[in-house]
């Protein structure tokens, strides 16, 4: 074989050799950027405790492999252990162990370190937390390294007047989110959708929103199917259709979307099988919303798709009236 074939052949294996293993690294940031926005919440629904310790192992797998040149903050998925848990897992807890990997210039960790700082609730941003300005620059940081789902966080932060952040163009939280929505981030989809539908930052287009709530539901993004549902049900970008409506939020509601769970409480009056409200009533409740106690306890104290149980019901209109639900305090 003459050299010249030869350095060709060699040069083409070491540039196959590079794309496999930048390829790996990239599957290994997606797998552990999608385990962590579903064990803390951050789209609304929840996680399998299986499936996300499954998805940390695979993540682990591949910074092992490569620790040398793994992205900062791969490795940590090797320690999910020590966060994870079958009834919640503790941000706080996971945060801490990303400050290096933050420092360090690792996105991941950055955005983490981000929600523990804005966040009381999961996936709940609260512009009113003190501590909320300081995660801007961490979403900043870790947007400007490319990781789509911290552009979201960035662009719904400011959004909402959070710390003192701002951009010369007015219009780049929405450039943010397209970037996002581009890039597979379906949170960016639905967060731009938002913005077109009441006409933040620009012009209101309520058929290119229920486009984009749709690409990230049939995405499998349980918020976008939420959104969906609202849609149908308000008649946004179209007549108003309770059914599909339904459709929609049984679809979230079922993946854990508690907010979906709670819209589905609504519309429940044009006519459900109680059977299948009772699971949903409780998932609301579980929520913390105190119609849905509410709706459960009705349910058993009439027996209606649930065996008949006045302490249950008694129980449910307590955790009604707790919640703010003034009919369950009667």
């Amino acid at each position: 074989m003459k050299w010249s074939v030869a350095i060709a052949v060699i040069a083409a294996n070491l540039v196959c050799s590079s794309s496999a293993h930048a390829g790996e690294m990239h599957r290994g940031v997606e797998v552990l950027t999608s385990a962590l926005i579903k064990d803390f919440g951050q789209d609304g629904g929840s996680g399998d405790y299986e499936v996300l310790r499954a998805q940390y192992h695979e993540a682990c797998l591949v910074a092992v492999e490569h620790w040398q040149t793994a992205p900062p903050g791969l490795l940590v998925a090797c320690g999910a252990d020590e966060w994870l848990e079958p009834a919640g897992s503790d941000l706080k807890v996971a945060a801490k162990l990303f400050e290096r990997a933050c420092d360090e210039g690792g996105p991941i960790g950055c955005m983490v370190i981000g929600w523990s700082l804005s966040q009381q609730k999961p996936g709940v941003f609260d512009p009113d937390l003190p501590t909320s300005a300081q995660a801007m620059p961490l979403f900043k940081k870790a947007c400007d390294a490319g990781l789509p789902r911290a552009c979201v966080d960035l662009a719904t932060n400011y959004a909402m007047g959070v710390g003192t952040f701002s951009w010369s163009d007015p219009l780049e939280p929405a450039r943010l989110l397209r970037f996002a929505c581009d890039a597979g981030e379906l949170a960016g989809c639905v967060r731009l959708g938002k913005m077109l539908q009441v006409g933040e930052l620009m012009p209101m287009d309520y058929w290119k929103a229920v486009t984009l709530y749709e690409k990230a539901c049939e995405g499998g993004h349980v918020a976008g199917c939420n959104s969906m549902g609202l849609a149908y049900e308000l008649g946004v970008g179209g007549a108003k259709d309770p059914e599909m409506a339904m459709s929609f939020y049984w679809r979230a509601c079922e993946e854990g979307h508690v907010s979906a769970c709670q819209n589905l409480n609504r519309t429940f009056r044009y006519g459900v099988d109680l059977e299948r409200a009772a699971p949903v009533y409780r998932m609301s409740c579980e929520g913390g919303h105190g119609l849905g106690c509410f709706r459960l306890g009705s349910l058993y104290l009439k027996g209606q798709g649930v065996e008949e149980d006045p302490a249950m019901a008694a129980n449910f209109f307590r955790q009604a009236c707790d919640g703010e639900h003034w009919p369950g305090c009667v």
